[in-house]
């Protein structure tokens, strides 16, 4: 396991503009910006050991400093240019340094150390199949007594990523596998000793698939494949796992188009690749949805992927779609069509979801205040006119907002992420079997 990783008053009516402007924000349509790690961080300061595997580096290459740039993986679980694993399964950490050579063109690079009575020692260098280092993993792909390494490579101006999986025997590593991909996913798919790959290819390939990759004899192959249904225009989310009891495989969530989210399924059975929803369209519905950022997850926590739908909440049916409010259907796969396991109002921009409890599904609806994004919810009576049965209502407020006590004095803290805080009031009075306990608002209200 790794031994260490990367190491991050005004005038009253103006804020209160403020604050209604911003929460109205976090309720609207945006556009986040996001900036790869090397843009967003400078070099970290290095920890004692990491420092003496650097100067072992530079002294096995013969540089300085100034000649080198560390690389820090974009995404995935291991952010740092060094780590430390026992990757040849001899009871001692090897260092990997994931670094380029300063020039034009010059690709990332692996350097592997071992550790010895003297210090670290250079044993392996190799150049790699991108400029930038899009993610590392470490999996038992192909011996159940030994870690792979898995390296995603990424160049500007290609459209798919390259996949490397790796195995060290030692002395040097061995390239086991490359393919290309838009997104991968690690899991144990067969009930087997060892992890199975699963690589995804959009419209930028020539076909977008996805592929089953395992052991072939004495290397990794593509042991099945199959074409995707959807025409995603870009990858939101990629997950493998158990989807339900008796059922395993993977979860694509991609964009259709900007305004358009939706979701592939593909079934895992005997190392091949099925899809279900061609194969059962009577049974599995799931339509596309809003941009929102409502992805597939296990909202129960039972250890099972549930994938989203949205129906309208109670009275907005036959609104206008500029006007309509969602709830959000969880639902399991299972081979007599989907099972709906929890129902939440998701709040993707303010950054949480509150599950609704069972007895609220079908008698309670919802709005929102557009002044404060204020977020309530009332017993459904056939009508949004009627919302005098209030039970909860959600407001989110930045730290640096001002905060009026006559209006929040009755609120409660729920939650804090960064400089936002989240605050409920509970109406008990009149709800009757409606009525939301704070113990269960706190059980019931996440942050995303």
């Amino acid at each position: 396991m790794p031994r260490d990783g990367i190491l991050r008053k005004g005038v009253k009516r103006l804020k209160r503009l403020a604050a209604a402007i911003l929460c109205a924000l976090l309720l609207s349509s945006c556009t986040p910006v996001f900036l790869s790690t090397n843009d967003l961080m400078r070099p970290p300061k290095l920890s004692e050991v990491q420092t003496q595997v650097e100067n072992a580096l530079l002294a096995a290459l013969g540089l300085g400093r100034a000649n080198i740039s560390l690389k820090y993986p974009r995404t995935g679980e291991y952010r740092s240019a060094f780590m430390f694993f026992d990757i040849d399964n001899n009871g001692r950490d090897e260092a990997l340094v994931f670094y380029s050579l300063n020039g034009e063109d010059s690709p990332a690079r692996i350097h592997i150390l071992s550790e010895t009575e003297n210090g670290w020692v250079s044993v392996y260098d190799l150049p790699g199949i991108g400029q930038e280092i899009e993610s590392v993993g470490f999996a038992s792909l192909t011996r159940d007594d030994n870690l792979d390494l898995v390296i995603g490579w990424e160049s500007g101006g290609e459209a798919l990523r390259t996949l490397s999986v790796m195995r060290f025997d030692g002395h040097k590593l061995n390239t086991l596998f490359t393919g290309s991909y838009s997104g991968y996913a690690i899991a144990n798919l067969n009930d087997g000793p060892l992890d199975e790959l699963v690589l995804v290819a959009l419209p930028s390939a020539a076909t977008p698939y996805a592929q089953l990759v395992g052991p072939d004899l004495s290397h990794l192959d593509v042991i099945s494949e199959v074409e995707l249904n959807l025409d995603f225009v870009s990858l939101e989310q990629l997950q493998a796992g158990s989807l339900s009891p008796s059922v395993r495989g993977v979860v694509i969530d991609g964009l259709l188009d900007s305004r358009t989210l939706a979701t592939e399924v593909i079934t895992v059975a005997d190392n091949q690749l099925a899809l279900p929803l061609e194969a059962s369209p009577h049974y599995y519905e799931l339509p596309p949805r809003g941009a929102g950022g409502v992805l597939s997850l296990d909202v129960n926590r039972d250890g099972f992927l549930e994938l989203p739908v949205q129906q309208p909440a109670p009275g907005y049916e036959d609104a206008k779609k500029a006007d309509v409010l969602y709830f959000t259907q969880y639902r399991q796969v299972s081979p007599a069509g989907f099972v709906t396991v929890a129902t939440g109002f998701v709040n993707p921009t303010a950054g949480y979801r509150l599950t609704l409890p069972s007895r609220w599904v079908g008698n309670v609806s919802v709005s929102v205040q557009p002044s404060t994004g204020e977020v309530k919810f009332f017993r459904y009576a056939g009508s949004l006119e009627d919302q005098s049965a209030e039970l909860l209502r959600i407001r989110v407020y930045s730290q640096k907002d001002y905060q009026d006590k006559f209006d929040t004095e009755k609120y409660m803290q729920i939650g804090r992420k960064g400089n936002f805080i989240y605050y409920a009031y509970l109406h008990r009075d009149g709800a009757g079997e409606l009525t939301l306990k704070k113990e269960e608002l706190k059980e019931l209200f996440t942050l995303l």
